[in-house]
């Protein structure tokens, strides 16, 4: 992946809950990472990000000044705006940082319990969607492991 591609896109994102993917895989966290991140995960002073996976190992990862603001951001947006359909779409309240739609909902209706799937698929619908638009088809495979230079961030 371009990190410069990235940050491009990034910095073109109508949407605090798809800029924040961008920044928080730029940082080190990988996309399975990014599903148990909450409100509480973040220490905006001291700009520490706690880390959780489904295992529940932890770990911590001191994030850039944009993160802490990108993330409070994502926190706090209530209504996706869908660049595909041009329409608002409420989110679903949760202290996660990223929000499922109501139609990522209803997508899973049967399946709800596995909250993590719901939020995979919210991810990876939203990376789709963002390759379409900015024609970078590289964004649908965006690695988990993958850690970007630091010095580009």
């Amino acid at each position: 992946m371009n990190p410069d591609k990235l940050l491009h896109i990034e910095a073109a994102c109508l949407n605090p809950q798809d800029a924040i993917l961008f920044r928080l895989y730029l940082e080190g966290v990988e996309i399975h990472e990014m599903i148990y991140l909450k409100s509480i995960s973040l220490d905006p002073v001291n700009r520490i990000l706690k880390i959780s996976n489904a295992s529940g190992r932890t770990r911590e990862l001191t994030v850039s000044a944009k993160c802490v603001a990108l993330y409070q951001k994502a926190l706090h947006q209530a209504y996706y705006i869908s660049e595909t359909r041009t329409e608002m779409i409420p989110l679903m309240k949760s202290a996660f940082l990223l929000k499922a739609s109501i139609y990522d909902y209803k997508a899973l209706e049967g399946n709800l319990e596995d909250m993590d799937a719901v939020i995979l698929r919210t991810i990876d619908r939203r990376l789709h969607d963002l390759s379409q638009i900015h024609s970078y088809p590289e964004l649908t495979y965006l690695p988990s492991g993958l850690q970007m230079l630091q010095q580009t961030v």
